[in-house]
Formats: C-alpha cells, sequence, structure tokens
C-alpha cells in the first residue's frame, strides 16, 4: 500500500563519448599522367581546382565552429593537410598544406603554385606511408600522454591511374584504418 517505501534511488555515471575533431588529408598526384588533358583541361589543374574548393569549405565550416563557441573540450576542430607526390620515393613527397586548422592566403597561394610542380612517377605507397607514420606518431603520443585520441581522420588520395603496387596500397590503407582512420 505504501510504494514509497519500495523505491530506489540509483544515480548512474556514464562517460560520454565525443568526436574531438576532424582531420583531412588529402594526397594529391603530380605524376605525368596528370598533363593529360579531360574535356580541354589538364588533369592536373582539375585536381588543383577540387582540392583548394575543398579545404576552403572545411576551413569556412571551422569558422563557423569557432563562432559557434563550442566548449573546448567539445571542440570540432577540422585540420587539414595536403600533400602531394611526383614519384615513387620518399623524396618525392611535397608537404603542400601543413595539418592545420588554418587555410590563410599565404597557404592558398602555396598550395595552388605547389599543385603545379609535375614530377613522373606514381607515388601512392610512399604517401601512404607518409600518413600512416604521421598519424601512428600522433596516435602514439596521446596514449603515451595517458589521453584518448577522440579525432576522426580521413584520408583522401587522389589518382588518376591505377597504383604501381595495389596490395602495398591495401595493405597501408589496411594498417591506416587500425588506427582508426577512414582512407
Amino acid at each position: 500500500t505504501d510504494p514509497i517505501s519500495r523505491e530506489k534511488s540509483i544515480q548512474e555515471e556514464t562517460d560520454e563519448e565525443f568526436l574531438g575533431g576532424f582531420d583531412v588529408y588529402l594526397i594529391g598526384d603530380k605524376s605525368g599522367s596528370m598533363q593529360a588533358n579531360l574535356r580541354g583541361e589538364m588533369l592536373w589543374q582539375m585536381q588543383r581546382r577540387a582540392a583548394y574548393l575543398i579545404f576552403s569549405s572545411l576551413h569556412r565550416f571551422e569558422q563557423n565552429l569557432r563562432r559557434a563557441g563550442l566548449d573546448n573540450d567539445r571542440n570540432l576542430a577540422v585540420r587539414t593537410q595536403g600533400i602531394s607526390f611526383r614519384g615513387d620515393g620518399k623524396d618525392d613527397i611535397d608537404l603542400d598544406k601543413p595539418l592545420t586548422n588554418n587555410f590563410s592566403p599565404v597557404d592558398k597561394v602555396r598550395y595552388w603554385r605547389s599543385l603545379t610542380n609535375q614530377g613522373n612517377g606514381n607515388g601512392d605507397v610512399a604517401a601512404l606511408s607518409y600518413i600512416y607514420e604521421q598519424i601512428k606518431t600522433e596516435v602514439d603520443s596521446a596514449k603515451k600522454s595517458g589521453g584518448r585520441d577522440q579525432r576522426l581522420r580521413l584520408v583522401f588520395v587522389c589518382s588518376d591511374g591505377a597504383p604501381d603496387d595495389t596490395a602495398a596500397v591495401q595493405n597501408l590503407a589496411e594498417k591506416i584504418g587500425q588506427l582508426g582512420a577512414v582512407v
């Protein structure tokens, strides 16, 4: 007859999962085959314009997030990085735009100009290795400091042809995926 005597107060604490931001890596192709013409425009010009528009859009999104006044511990900061390959070696990788949440006018000009320097080899494997080492270092650093790595990493590989070593590309994509990134 007295339901209050059968109530049990429970206070349950749970950790709320949240995303710590986005890292977008764009790997550009500056191999010799990008000189090919498609509908009156060279492939490298189309790639350069597309990459520039992607970075500009993401930077505008980042600015809107800042204006929204989100809490610092829940910040959805968007960082972008652009690298490109001119050949198949480690020395043929260009850092066109460092991993930051800025895309300043200087960055824009530097990035635009960098994507015009064509090489002559397919460096998919070298570029993915570069990105893998970079992400692995950052994830390991977060683990050593006792924190959890909350960033979502997206890796976009732009290439106009098949890689020289398909198995190596698939292997690296899988290894990057094991670090929590999407290729």
